[in-house]
């Protein structure tokens, strides 16, 4: 009975890495309007969004796919493989507190990154300690498979943990920001490797890079650019169009998982042989 738990515990701990189907800082001036506007919001109203975190302090952000993986832009993939001490902190609405925080396995950049530009591709980063559902703070969200979710002048709230106006500072607390799909020129068909989009009375800065764009449930997008200076105006973004990496994203993912079933059979096989010499 005891090797039968002992396996379930093991299986349970090991396996389920499938794409899932599914205080402010005190130096920021309350009186800029460009602050005061921003709402609020608790990570349970977005529990698959994370905080990329060099020395505990925001650099970029990203979305949970899996118990192992999150997705990010490829200028902040790019950004942990050469900050200092880079860390994943998931189901927290503040930055550098709470929640649980997770060290970088592997970092997985796509090819476009370095073929053409940066701003176009995306990043995977799989984590050491896997992610667990216990409560609504960490939640994996699926991809979205199809460029039709993306319509035209729709409006979403984009979450983040970015700067705010022009106070060059983050906020350190989640927040969101509305933005609306708007296709303001050639680059930005719906065919492309770009969601365009324009911030409404607001501005997406500095941290900001890797929010996530979620439509009707699925993730559409990661942020990659943001207009400049940060002036807490409506500005021109762009997220990364992830309808067109599916498959890479998949590729990746699932070979991960087969390494960790190698590593369950591996595993397994140690435990019933060290029991059978039990009985001779």
């Amino acid at each position: 009975m005891f090797l039968l738990l002992t396996i379930s515990t093991v299986l349970h701990t090991i396996a389920g890495e499938t794409i899932s189907p599914i205080a402010r800082d005190s130096n920021i001036n309350a009186a800029d309007p460009t602050i005061s506007s921003i709402p609020d919001v608790e990570i349970t109203d977005f529990p698959y969004a994370v905080i990329l975190e060099s020395n505990k302090q925001v650099f970029c952000a990203g979305a949970i796919l899996t118990n192992q993986y999150v997705i990010t832009s490829d200028v902040c993939a790019n950004r942990a493989k050469t900050y200092p001490n880079t860390t994943i902190r998931a189901g927290s609405s503040f930055v550098g507190l709470g929640g649980t925080e997770h060290t970088i396995a592997e970092i997985i950049i796509h090819d476009d990154y370095e073929k053409f530009y940066p701003h176009r591709s995306i990043g995977l980063l799989r984590v050491e300690k896997t992610f667990h559902w216990g409560d609504n703070t960490k939640r994996p969200v699926s991809l979205t498979y199809v460029d039709e979710l993306v319509r035209n002048l729709s409006l979403h709230k984009v979450p983040g943990w970015g700067e705010v106006g022009n106070s060059w500072v983050s906020m350190n607390r989640l927040h969101t920001v509305d933005v609306q799909i708007y296709w303001y020129g050639n680059e930005c068909e719906i065919s492309g490797y770009k969601i365009c989009a324009r911030t409404i009375d607001q501005s997406m800065c500095h941290g900001d890079n890797g929010d996530p764009l979620v439509i009707d449930g699925s993730l559409a997008g990661v942020l990659s650019i943001s207009e400049q200076p940060c002036d807490g105006e409506s500005s021109k973004i762009a997220f990364v169009n992830l309808a067109r990496y599916n498959n890479w994203i998949k590729s990746h993912v699932k070979s991960s998982s087969s390494k960790n079933g190698i590593a369950i059979t591996v595993l397994l096989t140690s435990i019933l042989f060290s029991c059978s010499k039990l009985f001779y």
